[in-house]
């Protein structure tokens, strides 16, 4: 896909990577696709960001293996709050994660490590939009 087919976005997402470079390098690859993105490397403060106003963010994009609360247990636990919004898992370490696991959690998609920003800008715009049909939003 093209630079120019890449289709941009305004919408605010919550990213969560437990490590800092791979974080600083979705926010930028992000907000160059016009994404406003609030970033952590801590699944628990990420949770904390969320519960403090869970109508601020439009996308969480989380990593799965992590530290203290994985990926899918912190979807759980936003999901409780929001069942609405859309949740995608990032990982390399695709083992861990079944079709089954995230149909019945709820998650929208999964990206594979090492993302791209074409394969980023697809899965997030095609999530987002499907959303907003689900619940007869109109751009």
């Amino acid at each position: 896909m093209s630079a120019a087919r890449v289709r941009e976005g305004i919408e605010k997402i919550l990213l969560v990577d437990d490590y800092a470079g791979i974080a600083k390098v979705l926010r930028q690859m992000l907000s160059q696709l016009g994404y406003h993105v609030i970033s952590h490397t801590s699944s628990i403060e990420a949770f904390e960001d969320f519960k403090a106003d869970p109508g601020k963010f439009d996308l969480v994009l989380t990593d799965f293996d992590m530290p203290k609360m994985n990926g899918d247990q912190l979807a759980q636990k936003i999901m409780a709050i929001r069942p609405s919004i859309p949740i995608i898992i990032n990982t390399g370490n695709s083992q861990n994660i079944t079709a089954e696991m995230v149909k019945a959690i709820g998650i929208r998609g999964v990206l594979r490590k090492p993302n791209t920003v074409s394969k980023l800008a697809t899965m997030i715009r095609a999530v987002l939009d499907d959303t907003r049909t689900k619940e007869g939003v109109t751009t």
